[in-house]
C-alpha cells in the first residue's frame, strides 16, 4: 500500500515512536495492519490528498507540531501538554460521576 496521509478518529498509538492525536494528519508507514485501521474507521483517508503547501495551512500544536484538521483539535493538544495525565484521568472520572444520576430502582411490592 502507497503511504498516503489520513486523519486519525481518536487517539490511539500508531507504532513505537508515534502515538496519534484526534484529528491528527499523519501518514500511514506503510505497516501490516494499515488496512485494518482503515477498515475499522480508526482513521480516515484525506480526500484529495493534500499537497505540501495544504498541510502548511492546517492548525499545528505549537508544543509538538502535531498537524489537525481542526482548530479545536488543536487546542485540546496542547491542553493535554499542560495537564499532567494522572489529573486529566482524575477530571474524566469527575465529568462521568456527575453525569450518571443516581438510580433507585423498587424490588418486589
Amino acid at each position: 500500500m502507497p503511504k498516503v496521509c489520513v486523519v486519525a478518529a481518536s487517539d490511539f498509538q500508531y507504532d513505537e515512536e508515534l502515538g496519534v492525536r484526534q484529528g491528527q494528519v499523519f501518514q500511514l508507514a506503510g505497516h501490516r495492519n494499515d488496512q485494518l485501521l482503515i477498515k475499522h474507521r480508526l482513521v480516515f483517508l484525506l480526500d484529495p490528498q493534500p499537497k505540501k503547501a495544504n498541510l502548511e495551512t492546517m492548525p499545528v500544536c505549537g508544543e509538538c507540531g502535531r498537524v489537525f484538521t481542526e482548530d479545536w483539535q488543536r487546542d485540546r493538544c496542547g491542553q493535554m501538554h499542560e495537564i499532567p495525565d494522572a489529573a486529566r484521568l482524575r477530571e474524566a472520572h469527575e465529568r462521568a460521576r456527575s453525569t450518571v444520576a443516581e438510580r433507585v430502582i423498587q424490588v418486589g411490592a
